[in-house]
């Protein structure tokens, strides 16, 4: 049973008729088991349930979903923001749709799903640009961008330095 439903006694009374109807079918060996009277039930069952009374201001069913998503996005990102800079792969992995994704992030984060993986990338960058001395064409690489001119046009554009003034400023 549910913690959000609070079905009445007359309901638990007709679910457990239901219930016994649908057992009683199933255990019947002297006739075939009749699928469509069984689905009947079901679905009898399943509207019954959806028609109770609940009390969903304990938790919010809307929020459940959406911080297990975040949890897990935030993991996915951490996982993958080096190979992986789309909106679309983290969606894919977590069965939902890039807006609604996008929605959730908004919602809790604060920023954009495709921010909240530029800042990775970038914290990256960053990190890199300090304590390596790799060219910026190098980092660009190991960072899965196309070009490194496009690189350090996103740099550019998220730090408001170049890659390389970056580097001499010694942040």
């Amino acid at each position: 049973m549910s913690p959000f439903l609070e079905p009445d006694e007359e309901l638990v009374e007709r679910l457990m008729h239901l219930y016994k109807e649908m057992k009683a079918e199933i255990n019947n060996s002297n006739k075939d088991k009749d699928q469509h009277l069984l689905r009947a039930m079901l679905y009898e069952t399943l509207m019954l349930l959806n028609r109770a009374p609940s009390d969903a201001s304990r938790v919010s069913m809307k929020e459940v979903p959406a911080n297990r998503h975040i949890d897990r996005f935030v993991a996915l990102v951490n996982d993958h923001f080096i190979q992986q800079h789309g909106v679309t792969f983290y969606a894919e992995k977590l069965f939902i749709t890039p807006n609604y994704l996008d929605k959730i992030v908004r919602r809790t984060l604060g920023i954009s799903t495709k921010r909240y993986i530029q800042n990775k990338v970038m914290d990256e960058a960053k990190r890199l640009l300090t304590y390596t001395t790799l060219s910026v064409e190098e980092i660009a690489r190991q960072l899965h961008y196309e070009t490194s001119s496009y690189f350090v046009r996103q740099f550019s554009k998220a730090v408001n330095l170049t890659p390389n003034q970056y580097r001499k400023s010694g942040k």
